[in-house]
C-alpha cells in the first residue's frame, strides 16, 4: 500500500524524570496476546537525538503505560524498564547526495507482559509524554505539545484471541527536495485481520507544567494542533497532495 510521504511525517507518530523534552518524533503502543489472561505489550519510541534536541532529552529510565477498563476509569499502571536506544539511520534515494550530519534518531523498544482478564469488557492502554521536537514545522509550538500512545485490548471472552497491528517500518527521516516519495507504510495484523487506512491527527499528551502525567490521563485524548496551512488531511506541502492510495 503506497503512500505518499515527506520528511516531516514523523509528526504523525518515557517514566523516571519529569522534566520538559525537546526530543520526541513519534511512536506507536501495540500488543500481543499470549493465551489466557496474558499480554505482551511492546511501546516504540523515537527521539531526536541532533542539536534540534535543544534541552538533550533522552528517552526515560522507565515508561508508565496506564491501564483503563471501557468506561475509561483508571484501574492501575505498569512501568516498562528501559531497554536501550538504537539509531534509525537516514538514507537518501539519490548516492550522489549526503544527509545532513544535525539529522539523527533513535528507537527505544519498551516491553512487558500485563494481566488483562477477560469478561470486563476490554481495556484502553496509554502512555502519555511530552514534548516534541522544535523542529517540526506543521505543528504549532511543537515543544509544547506531548504525544499520547493507545490502543484498545477487545474483551477476549467476546473476540477471542485477539493481537493488535502494528508499523513494522518506520517513515522515511529524510528525502530530496522536489522529488515524489512513495512510502509503503502497511501495517502488519498477527491474526489477519482486514486493515482499514486514514489519515488522522495525532493525539496530545502532556505539557509543559506536566510533562510526564502518572498515571496517564483517561481516554478522550484531542488531537495536536497544527501551525497555519496545515491540517490532518493535509499535513504537508506537497504537490500532489499527500494521500494514501
Amino acid at each position: 500500500m503506497p503512500v505518499r510521504f515527506a520528511f516531516l511525517f514523523i509528526v504523525a507518530w518515557i517514566a523516571a524524570l519529569p522534566v520538559r523534552g525537546t526530543h520526541i518524533l513519534g511512536g506507536q503502543l501495540y500488543y500481543d496476546h499470549l493465551g489466557a489472561d496474558a499480554y505482551a505489550v511492546t511501546l516504540k519510541l523515537y527521539r531526536d537525538c541532533g542539536p534540534n534536541n535543544t534541552n538533550g532529552t533522552d528517552f526515560d529510565l522507565s515508561a508508565e503505560i496506564g491501564v483503563f477498563d471501557a468506561s475509561g476509569t483508571y484501574l492501575f499502571s505498569q512501568f516498562l524498564s528501559f531497554p536501550g536506544g538504537v539509531p534509525v539511520w537516514a538514507t537518501l534515494s539519490d548516492p550522489c547526495l549526503t544527509v545532513p550530519p544535525t539529522i539523527c534518531v533513535e528507537e527505544a523498544t519498551y516491553s512487558g507482559i500485563f494481566t488483562l482478564p477477560g469478561g470486563t469488557g476490554g481495556y484502553v492502554l496509554s502512555y502519555q509524554r511530552c514534548c516534541r521536537t522544535p523542529i517540526i514545522l506543521n505543528l504549532n509550538a511543537p515543544d509544547t505539545q506531548g504525544i499520547t500512545c493507545t490502543v484498545l485490548v477487545p474483551d477476549v471472552s467476546i473476540t477471542g484471541d485477539n493481537s493488535s497491528p502494528r508499523f513494522e517500518t518506520y517513515p522515511p527521516i529524510a528525502m530530496c527536495v522536489n522529488e515524489p516519495m512513495v512510502f509503503d507504510h502497511s501495517a502488519v495484523d498477527p491474526d489477519g485481520d482486514s486493515l482499514v487506512y486514514a489519515l488522522c491527527a495525532p493525539f496530545q499528551g502532556g505539557d509543559q507544567l506536566n510533562p510526564l502525567p502518572s498515571p496517564p490521563d483517561p481516554p478522550g485524548y484531542v488531537g495536536v494542533i497544527y501551525a497555519l496551512g496545515y491540517s490532518a488531511l493535509d499535513p504537508i506541502n506537497g504537490s500532489p497532495a499527500m494521500n494514501v492510495d
